[in-house]
């Protein structure tokens, strides 16, 4: 399915023609009607950076590479190795590279091609005389006749692409039904696209190890695909691989989106950048987000991921804006979650929700983002895995933190998973709530509060040195816990009296609203709840502290 949509985005989206690709070009030789050398002239901007220009190209390799038309590197265009050094190696890939302007000047009969080869006849000499001492034998050199570049002509891409199109099917090719189309004939032998994912090259379909090999198909003919298809689903993916307004990347991990129609998909911005995007209308019944050509357009994703040189798909997605569009809003309702700094929620990014499941100093694994997405598009729940990878790392740091992105992540886990309305877990504290587990994170919270209003600023905290055992087996630890808070808040009562009695009601209320005794072990759900609970009550402390530092002003313009 996915290689068939990418032939199809071939058709639609702006890609450049087949055995085509955007160079960068150095160098421009400028040639007259009549063949006449003009001279060499530099494509570089004032800053270095070279011209980029959509150019003929070829997979090459082996001995004997051949050249690209009209467009390559000085070894070929003027058979040099470089500035004016000759060389046996030069001479047949030069003499290779005339042969193909003229093979295309007879079969084209454009009086811009017959200049150029008209200057690789006679002119070529004198521009070797010439050559810059800037010049490279890396660099790429293109003509110009005139205001005219040969490569833009349509009659010379229709040239290169018949030629190259015919060296794909060998003598002795495999027939078989192509992987695409279905059309029965031969099947290339080797990929003609070359894909770009950041600096990796890869092939969407390739066998280079006996291991990857059976029934004697060899390279691409384990998965046989006819030329056309194989042209086009190239040039397709590596459009995508190689364009910002269809790509993604979150690590090793890329995502390629693109529609049915050929639009830009600017619904998924909301998930990659929400914030940027104003995603937060999103959960409150806003207008929808812009959709490019209506509701009835189809939205494509491929995660892939690159494994020595092949390109390995994580994940297909295949959905329409109307049911995306749904999932979305329920995508950030599920975030809505009170922050500690302001009281407010706040949309997070699909990175930022990712990294939070992240192990410290590790790779994002690909699995985590892919399960994000799904939700995100589909309205699939989180997998339970998440709860796991988020408290692993919160574990995990010297000094525990339940981060907002982290608490974020697991109450969407957690309501994702919730079959009922009532099950789910509110943005803000919910005292009313009778869950053990949910409580016993705002118990210690409040503890936590207690000893830190009674000694002050420590290294560690109790919730710092006690949170993995009391989220995992709370039996061990609260009733020690309980006891030593009598202590702190006898100390408490002498110097502040109102705030211990506010925070021995507050203790009261939570040991009263669980059954005795406390639970001995909690399973990974309710380790998940525990951690909500607990940042539930450190949000509604720090508001608190917020309205009792307010100034009268602000309190009186609030109506309180």
């Amino acid at each position: 399915m996915l290689l068939r949509r990418l032939v199809e985005a071939y058709e639609r989206l702006d890609v450049v023609p087949a055995f085509h690709r955007k160079r960068a070009v150095r160098w421009v030789i400028h040639v007259a009607l009549d063949g006449r050398y003009l001279g060499l002239e530099s494509a570089t901007s004032a800053d270095g950076a070279p011209m980029q220009r959509i150019a003929p190209y070829c997979r090459r390799s082996g001995t004997a590479p051949p050249p690209c038309l009209l467009a390559d590197r000085v070894i070929y265009t003027l058979g040099v190795t470089s500035t004016g050094l000759l060389s046996d190696a030069a001479a047949p890939r030069h003499a290779a590279y005339a042969t193909l302007v003229r093979q295309c000047a007879a079969q084209t009969g454009d009086a811009r091609v017959r200049a150029v080869a008209a200057f690789l006849r006679s002119q070529v000499e004198e521009a070797r005389a010439g050559l810059p001492a800037e010049l490279c034998v890396g660099d790429t050199i293109l003509f110009r006749v005139g205001k005219t570049f040969p490569t833009d002509l349509p009659a010379v891409q229709e040239f290169w692409q018949e030629m190259q199109a015919t060296k794909l099917v060998r003598s002795g090719a495999v027939v078989a039904d192509c992987v695409v189309c279905g059309t029965e004939g031969p099947a290339v032998r080797r990929m003609p696209v070359e894909l770009h994912l950041g600096r990796e090259r890869v092939q969407m379909i390739s066998a280079d190890k006996g291991a990857y090999e059976s029934y004697g198909l060899k390279a691409s003919e384990t998965a046989p695909t006819c030329p056309d298809c194989a042209v086009k689903h190239g040039h397709a993916a590596d459009y995508l691989m190689t364009s910002p307004d269809h790509r993604y990347r979150l690590g090793d991990l890329a995502f390629l989106f693109w529609t049915a129609s050929g639009a830009s998909p600017d619904i998924l911005q909301h998930v990659w950048d929400p914030q940027r995007h104003a995603a937060a209308h999103l959960s409150s019944g806003g207008p929808d987000p812009p959709l490019p050509t209506g509701r009835t357009d189809r939205l494509h994703i491929a995660a892939v991921t690159t494994n020595t040189s092949r390109l390995v798909v994580r994940d297909w997605i295949e959905t329409g804006f109307t049911p995306a569009t749904k999932a979305l809003r329920e995508y950030f309702r599920l975030q809505e979650l009170a922050s500690v700094e302001d009281g407010h929620p706040k949309p997070l990014s699909l990175y930022a929700l990712s990294a939070a499941a992240a192990p410290a100093g590790g790779d994002i694994s690909a699995s985590i983002p892919v399960a994000i997405l799904r939700c995100a598009v589909l309205g699939e729940p989180l997998p339970l895995s998440l709860v796991r990878h988020a408290l692993r790392r919160a574990r995990s740091d010297v000094e525990f933190r339940i981060t907002y992105p982290r608490a974020v992540l697991i109450k969407m886990t957690l309501n994702s998973q919730a079959r009922k309305e009532e099950a789910k877990m509110t943005p803000s504290l919910d005292r009313g709530s009778g869950h053990p587990a949910y409580n016993y994170g705002r118990l210690l919270c409040v503890l936590d509060e207690v000893q830190r209003r009674t000694l002050g600023a420590m290294s560690a905290t109790m919730a710092d040195r006690c949170f993995a055992t009391a989220s995992t087996a709370p039996g061990a630890v609260f009733p020690r816990l309980l006891r030593a808070t009598q202590y702190h808040l006898a100390d408490l009562r002498r110097r502040s009296p109102g705030a211990s009695r506010a925070l021995q009601r507050e203790i009261a209320g939570i040991v009263n609203a669980v059954p005795a005794p406390f639970r001995t072990t909690l399973t990974l759900e309710e380790q998940g709840m525990f951690a909500i609970g607990y940042y539930h009550q450190r949000a509604d402390n720090a508001e608190g502290f917020r309205d009792r530092t307010a100034p009268a002003s602000d309190i009186a313009a609030g109506g309180g």
